[in-house]
């Protein structure tokens, strides 16, 4: 996928977000940055997708007391298009606080017309799932929102990038 040269890109991303609709769901590039936001991530974090796209994930969903562990393991995750599953205290717009399962999920790869001949791809979209816990959730209930969200997060995975044009490579 060539974002910068897809007429349809937009549109083709709002189809594949489509499969997680209750799920706030971003796109990333490998280098941190968010490329597309589904509904869903705007309504949990308050950012419009003006707003979000081209930031890092960490500025649209972190804040001073969010782990560090935790927010290194995703970034690292994100980097390397490898899949993980953590939770995290994120933070909405208003600088609310709340409690998530994040879920890093590799889609495929992706290009820019910026690119020199020869260039490799210049990474991976990346998906992150994240899914809001209750306030009081109990440890069994984040147990079952943990197996649920992974168990969607394979569906979605495989969904998203057989939506992909072309093959996709294994990441690097």
């Amino acid at each position: 996928v060539d974002m910068a040269t897809e007429p349809d890109w937009k549109v083709m991303m709002d189809d594949l977000l489509s499969f997680a609709p209750r799920e706030a769901m971003c796109v990333l590039a490998t280098d941190l940055r968010i490329v597309h936001v589904n509904g869903g991530w705007t309504q949990t974090f308050g950012f419009t997708p003006e707003e979000a796209v081209g930031s890092p994930w960490t500025s649209k969903c972190c804040g001073q007391s969010s782990g560090l562990g935790e927010i290194n393991s995703i970034t690292a995750a994100i980097a390397t298009c490898q899949h993980t599953l953590e939770g995290l205290l994120c933070y909405r717009k208003d600088a609310t606080q709340f409690r998530a399962l994040l879920s890093v999920l590799p889609i495929g790869p992706v290009a820019s017309s910026s690119a020199q001949p020869g260039d490799a791809a210049l990474g991976f979209l990346v998906a992150l799932l994240v899914r809001e816990l209750p306030p009081q959730a109990s440890d069994a209930l984040c147990v079952v929102a943990r197996e649920q969200l992974q168990l969607s997060s394979h569906l979605i995975q495989q969904s998203l990038q057989a939506m992909l044009p072309g093959d996709s490579p294994p990441p690097p």
